[in-house]
């Protein structure tokens, strides 16, 4: 296998059908292959050259860059053993047989100034720099009775904050399997979220507040203030499943200086929303959820979905239901000046979209077809999370075929 600090391609490029621009398959090997989530500056480094992701191969796991223009690899880490992931040491070992150590791929997220990279290897946090290979340990030991969830870093760069919640109570007294996660805290007890907290460039790691009876997995820091996060509350008995029936937001702001949430509802009745993003200017939070929430998609779908724009202070500034739409996806922000929501779902399942709201009406711009196979990996591995670079030429994303998953590149 490579060694760190190798560099190499495999990629292959093709002309999107649908709008003619021109798309990479950055990687063509390995069981898996996963960049950062969807959310907002913690993919790619700030001249928008390069990008990072994590890989399985070989029954280990690795973070890499790959260079936009060209798709070269490059080894960022060491190859560790298992190519599981923490976030999936609370769920039955059968949903998820790759174990629970090695480096996950959608938690990594990267400083895009100094090139740090900072990620999970197992229940360690380290950080690598995508540009001089330095490396050093943030935390030796999370602890096995806490999952971490996705990593967020600072607009300044100077602080890394995570989300803990409670790892599965009968799997870490090492008792059979016989709840769900969710049905093992019922009321909310024994539920808390921790936001930890760490200097990028290592330091002791302390509590930033901890939120009982409420889980969290996501705290992506607003691009522009160091004070703004915006985060996932999820409250009893659904947790993300829908939280306590749809009554309450899901996404609010933490103001880090003082420890206050501020919610922020939508218009829809249904107040859970499923995914959310910062915009790069940090003006606002785009969101999406359910308005009538089904069973799941059949034959013909039955999910209706409601997507808007929201001030970091709850004050709604767009928000539509989208006809014909019955299927599950997320949002991300475009980048450079275009005021766009990037859909990956949602009205079809095969491509990605513009969704422009510079209007009272919205419109819709195809930017081209991921046509990944949701079913076909456990986890989140075949959800493309689609990201952008600051200047919104690159947009980057996963997708899955045959059993396995890659790293798309389209620009834009």
């Amino acid at each position: 296998m490579q060694k760190k600090g190798d560099t190499w391609n495999e990629s292959q490029t093709h002309t999107d059908e649908l709008t003619g621009r021109t798309v990479r398959r950055v990687t063509t090997a390995g069981l898996w292959n996963e960049k950062p989530g969807y959310h907002t500056n913690t993919t790619f480094t700030a001249d928008g050259e390069f990008f990072i992701f994590a890989t399985g191969r070989d029954g280990k796991s690795a973070l890499c860059k790959a260079h936009c223009a060209t798709g070269d690899i490059t080894l960022l880490t060491d190859w560790e053993d298992a190519m599981g992931s923490p976030q999936m040491a609370h769920k039955d070992p059968g949903e998820f047989p790759w174990g629970a150590e090695g480096i996950p791929g959608c938690v990594p997220c990267l400083a895009p100034k100094s090139g740090w990279a900072v990620y999970l290897d197992g229940w360690a946090v380290k950080a690598v720099n995508i540009r001089t290979l330095e490396q050093h340990t943030l935390a030796c030991d999370l602890g096995q009775s806490w999952i971490a969830g996705v990593i967020s870093i600072d607009a300044s760069e100077k602080n890394v904050v995570i989300p803990m919640m409670p790892g599965h109570p009968e799997l870490i007294a090492g008792k059979p399997h016989t709840k769900s996660y969710i049905e093992s805290f019922p009321n909310g007890e024994g539920m808390a979220t921790r936001y930890l907290t760490m200097p990028l460039t290592g330091g002791p790691h302390r509590d930033l507040l901890i939120d009982p009876g409420c889980g969290s997995a996501h705290c992506p820091h607003s691009p522009v203030d160091d004070d703004l996060i915006c985060a996932d509350r999820d409250l009893p008995s659904s947790f993300w499943g829908g939280g306590d029936d749809w009554k309450t937001p899901r996404c609010w702001t933490l103001r880090v200086s003082t420890g206050e949430f501020t919610p922020l509802p939508p218009r829809s009745e249904k107040k859970f929303q499923i995914h959310a993003a910062w915009t790069w200017d940090g003006q606002y939070i785009v969101y999406h959820g359910f308005d009538e929430a089904g069973d799941g998609p059949g034959e013909n779908g039955d999910w209706t979905w409601y997507v808007g724009v929201t001030k970091p202070n709850g004050e709604v500034f767009r928000e539509w239901v989208l006809p014909h739409a019955p299927h599950y996806g997320h949002v991300s922000a475009a980048g450079g000046d275009r005021p766009a929501i990037i859909l990956d779902g949602h009205i079809s399942q095969d491509r990605l979209r513009f969704l422009y709201y510079d209007a009272e009406d919205y419109r819709l711009e195809d930017i081209c077809k991921h046509d990944t196979d949701w079913w076909s990996l456990p986890g989140q591995l075949t959800h493309p999370h689609a990201s952008t670079d600051r200047a919104g030429k690159w947009i980057a994303f996963n997708t899955a075929h045959g059993g396995r998953s890659d790293i798309w590149l389209v620009e834009v």
